[in-house]
């Protein structure tokens, strides 16, 4: 929108605010000066965004066969399921992961759905440059540092490239088990020896663009016990851009 504002001729700082969806903005000391318009060009800035969560997984690995109950505390929108979740997921687990539910067998829990990711809260700085013929050997090393098997290596890779390939290069940036908990929580009862949860963000990387991205520190676990694995993925459409502005008097 178009507003005008009278002041005394003078310097004042100016605060805009459109909602809690936006970045509010202020501005420096401005000289106004008597007599004058001076215009000032506001552009306001998602500060959340908006993101299909793509396939999470869940691996679940007892030390023996027994029952377990998962339930996902997804801060958004829970979209389709398989097995099929109706308030969480009640099933018998073997030690070599497979489920079953509902007179049927499964590899692994599957869901996805909807979150807003706080772009404030994310160092969007820090990740990987990926080129397209690297995007195999990339993940194949990340993905075992981080302490995923075989399977669950080529789960993943098989998922996402086919996917990213598309782009001469990728800009990847991981959420581990914590901050990922903080948008999608897992309540697993038994509660489990070791849980390792990934979820990649990712967008296509601009020519030009993105080219100081500080490489990102990977988490890793040991399995040990009840371990429980979970990894997903969101294709965002661009890295957010975060400013950070310093009123002065």
């Amino acid at each position: 929108g178009l507003f005008d504002l009278t002041v005394k001729p003078g310097k004042h700082v100016f605060k805009f605010y459109y909602n809690k969806n936006y970045y509010e903005i202020a501005t420096g000391a401005i000289e106004i000066a008597g007599g004058y318009r001076t215009p000032l060009y506001i552009i306001f800035h998602e500060a959340e965004t908006e993101i299909m969560c793509d396939k999470p997984v869940i691996y679940v690995y007892p030390q023996e066969t027994q029952e377990v109950s998962i339930r996902l505390d997804l801060k958004g929108e829970i979209g389709f399921t398989y097995p099929y979740y109706d308030i969480g997921w009640n099933f018998i687990a073997d030690q070599d992961g497979t489920i079953h539910m509902n007179d049927k067998k499964y590899h692994y829990l599957f869901w996805d759905g909807t979150a807003a990711i706080d772009n404030n809260s994310i160092d969007w700085d820090e990740g990987f440059i990926v080129e397209r013929d690297s995007l195999v050997p990339f993940f194949e090393e990340k993905l075992k540092l981080m302490g995923m098997n075989s399977k669950e290596i080529g789960d993943y890779i098989t998922y996402w490239c086919p996917r990213m390939v598309v782009n001469d290069k990728n800009y990847i940036h991981f959420m581990f088990t914590e901050e990922w908990n903080e948008y999608a929580g897992l309540d697993v009862s038994p509660a489990p020896d070791k849980m390792f949860r990934v979820f990649m963000l990712w967008t296509k990387s601009e020519e030009n663009k993105n080219t100081q991205v500080i490489p990102q520190t990977i988490e890793s676990f040991e399995r040990e016990g009840f371990t429980i694995v979970e990894w997903g993925g969101a294709e965002i459409p661009r890295i957010p851009v975060i400013f950070d502005f310093q009123a002065s008097n």
